[in-house]
C-alpha cells in the first residue's frame, strides 16, 4: 500500500514537472491573452502567471504575502524581447516569480502615466536616467524595494541576474526583513539667477565637440533641447549655440541614425559617435525631427535639411501610416533586417551584373570584415549611387520586414499632425494630409466629446484619454489653426486645454490621469513634457485671443514650478522655453486672413523665435505685443524688419 502511495506522489511531482516543462515548448496562455496591447499579447504564452495592471493587485499581495513583480516595456524594444527570450520563456524564472510574487506586465504606450511613473522614481533613486524593460519590485503598499532596466537571467560577472534578484528579495520578505529602497540623494535647492545662462553653461558641457550631440553613449535627439539652444542663438545672436544645433543636426542626418535606405530615424545611437543605432523607429521621434529640420531649413536654407524632411515623410506615409490617415506607433528593433553580409551582398550584386562592387561598396565603408561587426555593414551615410541604393533596397526586402505595432496613438498621432502642418508651406499636399489626418484622428479618436488614449483598427478606442493626449492634440489644433485661420481649430484647442486645467491640476500639482493618482513630470525625456507643452498651449491661446487673465495664470503655473526645474536644469528645456517667452514676450502678427495666407513664405522668414499670427479686419500689417501693438505699416517686409530688431 505504502508502495502504491509513494508511486503516485512521484507520478504527481513528475506530472507537474511535464507541464511546467511542456511550456516551452507548448504555449500555456496566461492572462494576457485577453489583452489587445501587442506588447502584452507577445507575452501571453510565457509559463509566468502575467496580469496586466490593476490596483487590486496589491491586495492580492497582501492577502498572499507576496511582492510585487512590476516589468514595463513596449513591443518594438530590443532589450524587452532579450529578457523575453531569456528570463519570461524560462522554467526556472517562472517557478520563482509564480511561486513568490505577483507578476503585472505594462504596455508603456497603453499606460504612460505608469510608466513615467517609475522612471521618474528610478532617476530620484539612482541619479540617472531608467529605460526599456524597466523592472521594479515593491511590497503590497507600493513600497519599491528594488529598480533595475535588463536584467540577464543569470548572474555575470558584476552584474547581477534576474534569478539572483528575485530569490534575495523573495527571502527578505519571506524573514520579515525587506529593505526599502532610499533615495541616492536629497535635491539641493539652487539659486540661479539667469535660466538661459544656465542652461546653456550645462548643455556646452555636455556636448560632445569631437561627434556632436551630448553626452558620451546612448546619444539621443534631444529635439526640445536642440530647438531651445536654437532659440536662444536667435535672440541672442550666438553663434556658438547656431554652430551646436546645426553640427549635432547634420551628424544624425548624415551618419547611421536616419536610415538612408528606406528614410526615417531610429530611436538613439548606442555609441559616441552615431554609427550604431538601436534600430527602432518610434512615430515620436519622426514628427519631432521633422518640425526641427524644418525650422534650421527656413533659417538656412541647406538643402540636407529638406532632403531629410522628404524622406522622413515618404517613410512614415509608406510604413506607418493606415487607410484612415492616421499613424503606427512604431517599427520593432529587428537588428538584422538593417545589417549586410559582405559576401551574400556581393553575390547578390554580381548576380544583378553590378560594375565595380568593391569599389562603390567602398565608397558607403563596406568591406568583408563588416564595418559593424562579424562580416556585418550597416549604411552609415548617403549612398550617391541610385543603382546601388536600389539594390540595397531590394536585398534587404527579401527579409521580412520588420514588425510594425499598429496601436493609433492619440498624442502621438496629434505630435505627427503638428509636424505636418508646421512644414505645410513646403507642399500644399502635407497641408491637406494634415488636415485630413487631423480630422481622422477627431473622428476615431474624440467620440462624442469623449478623447480616448488609443485605439486598435478596427475595434472600438475603451482607454479614455490622459494628459497628454489633451496636450498634444491641443497642440495640432493651435497649428492647424495658424496654417488656415479656421477658428473651430482655436476653438477646441481652447475647450480641451481649459479641460485640463480642471481635470489634470490639482493643489500646484499636475497629474497624468483624471483620478490624480500619478503625477506628471516637466522633464523632456523621449518627447517633451506634456505639463511644459500645455503651458505654452495656454500661452499662445492667451495671445491669440488676448485674454489677459489667462496670461497672467499661465504664468502662475509655471513660476510654482520654477525651484524644482532650475535643480536640474538641463532636463527641462520646454519648461524654460515658457520662461524665455515671458522674459521676451509673444509678437502677434496681425492682419486680414487673405494677407496672411497669401504671405505665408514670407511671414516664416521671421527670425524672432515666439511669433504668432492672427486674423485682423485691416489692410496694414500690425506688429503687437501681449498688450499693445508696437508697429505697423502696408508693407510687410518694413514691419518684418521692425520684428527682427528686437
Amino acid at each position: 500500500m505504502k508502495k502504491i502511495f509513494l508511486q503516485q506522489i512521484i507520478l504527481f511531482i513528475f506530472l507537474i514537472e511535464f507541464s511546467f516543462a511542456s511550456s516551452t515548448t507548448k504555449e500555456i496562455a496566461n492572462e494576457l491573452v485577453k489583452e489587445d496591447s501587442f506588447y502584452l499579447k507577445q507575452h501571453s504564452t510565457n509559463p509566468i502567471f502575467w496580469q496586466p495592471f490593476h490596483e487590486n493587485l496589491f491586495n492580492k499581495a497582501k492577502k498572499q504575502n507576496k511582492l510585487i513583480f512590476l516589468s514595463i516595456g513596449y513591443s518594438t524594444c530590443h532589450w524587452c524581447h532579450e529578457m523575453n527570450r531569456e528570463s519570461f520563456s524560462d522554467i526556472e524564472v517562472a517557478r520563482i516569480l509564480n511561486k513568490h510574487y505577483i507578476s503585472i506586465k505594462v504596455d508603456k504606450e497603453e499606460l504612460p502615466q505608469i510608466d513615467f511613473k517609475y522612471q521618474e522614481k528610478y532617476r530620484e533613486f539612482k541619479n540617472k536616467n531608467g529605460g526599456w524593460p524597466l523592472t521594479v519590485i515593491l511590497n503590497h503598499k507600493k513600497q519599491i524595494v528594488f529598480l533595475g532596466t535588463y536584467l540577464p537571467k543569470n548572474s555575470l560577472n558584476e552584474t547581477v541576474g534576474l534569478i539572483e534578484t528575485l530569490q534575495k528579495y523573495a527571502k527578505q520578505n519571506e524573514k520579515n526583513s525587506l529593505k526599502i529602497l532610499k533615495k541616492s540623494n536629497q535635491n539641493i535647492k539652487k539659486t540661479i539667477s539667469n535660466h538661459e545662462e544656465a542652461f546653456v553653461k550645462t548643455m556646452l558641457e555636455r556636448y560632445d565637440e569631437k561627434f556632436h550631440g551630448f553626452d558620451k553613449q546612448n546619444k539621443f535627439p534631444l529635439t526640445s533641447h536642440l530647438n531651445f539652444l536654437f532659440d536662444l542663438h536667435l535672440l541672442n545672436k550666438d553663434e556658438t549655440l547656431k554652430t551646436i544645433v546645426l553640427n549635432t543636426s547634420k551628424t544624425l542626418i548624415n551618419n547611421a541614425l536616419q536610415d538612408h535606405i528606406q528614410g526615417g530615424f531610429y530611436r538613439y545611437s548606442v555609441n559616441q559617435n552615431f554609427t550604431f543605432p538601436h534600430f527602432e523607429k518610434m512615430l515620436y521621434t519622426q514628427a519631432e525631427l521633422l518640425a526641427l529640420f524644418y525650422r534650421l531649413y527656413l533659417n538656412t536654407k541647406d538643402e540636407t535639411y529638406l532632403k531629410a524632411i522628404k524622406n522622413t515623410i515618404a517613410f512614415t506615409n509608406k510604413y506607418l501610416q493606415n487607410k484612415q490617415s492616421l499613424f503606427y506607433s512604431a517599427v520593432d528593433a529587428k537588428e538584422k533586417y538593417y545589417l549586410y553580409d559582405y559576401e551574400k551582398l556581393y553575390s547578390f550584386l554580381e548576380e544583378n551584373e553590378f560594375e565595380n562592387i568593391e569599389e562603390e561598396l567602398e565608397k558607403i565603408a563596406f568591406d568583408e570584415f563588416g564595418n559593424l561587426s562579424n562580416n556585418l555593414n550597416l549604411v552609415k551615410k548617403e549612398i550617391l549611387n541610385k543603382d546601388l541604393k536600389a539594390l540595397l533596397k531590394e536585398f534587404r526586402e527579401k527579409e521580412n520586414f520588420p514588425f510594425i505595432d499598429k496601436k493609433i496613438i492619440t498624442s502621438w498621432n496629434a505630435m505627427m499632425i503638428s509636424s505636418l502642418f508646421k512644414i505645410s508651406t513646403l507642399d500644399k499636399n502635407y497641408l491637406k494630409q494634415a488636415i485630413n489626418s487631423l480630422d481622422s484622428l477627431l473622428k476615431n479618436l474624440y467620440v462624442k466629446n469623449t478623447l480616448y488614449h488609443q485605439k486598435v483598427e478596427n475595434k472600438t478606442p475603451l482607454q479614455e484619454a490622459l494628459l497628454e493626449d489633451y496636450v498634444f492634440l491641443s497642440e495640432a489644433l493651435i497649428n492647424a489653426f495658424l496654417k488656415t485661420y479656421e477658428n473651430k481649430y482655436l476653438d477646441l484647442a481652447k475647450k480641451l486645454s481649459f479641460f485640463v486645467n480642471e481635470n489634470f491640476y490639482k493643489d500646484k500639482t499636475w497629474f497624468y490621469d483624471k483620478e490624480k493618482n500619478y503625477k506628471a513630470y516637466f522633464s523632456d525625456r523621449h518627447y517633451s513634457s506634456p505639463i511644459s507643452i500645455h503651458l505654452n498651449n495656454l500661452y499662445s491661446i492667451a495671445n491669440l485671443n488676448y485674454d489677459l487673465k489667462l496670461l497672467e495664470s499661465t504664468k502662475i503655473k509655471i513660476q510654482e514650478q520654477k525651484q524644482k526645474i532650475l535643480n536640474d536644469i538641463s532636463r527641462f528645456p520646454n519648461a524654460l522655453r515658457l520662461f524665455t517667452r515671458i522674459k521676451h514676450q509673444d509678437v502677434i502678427l496681425k492682419t486680414n486672413k487673405n494677407n496672411l495666407l497669401k504671405n505665408k513664405k514670407l511671414i516664416e522668414t521671421i527670425k524672432y523665435p515666439y511669433l504668432l499670427t492672427q486674423v485682423e479686419n485691416t489692410k496694414n500689417y500690425l506688429a503687437c505685443d501681449e498688450k499693445t501693438c508696437f508697429y505697423y505699416d502696408i508693407d510687410l517686409n518694413k514691419v518684418i524688419e521692425s520684428i527682427d530688431k528686437l
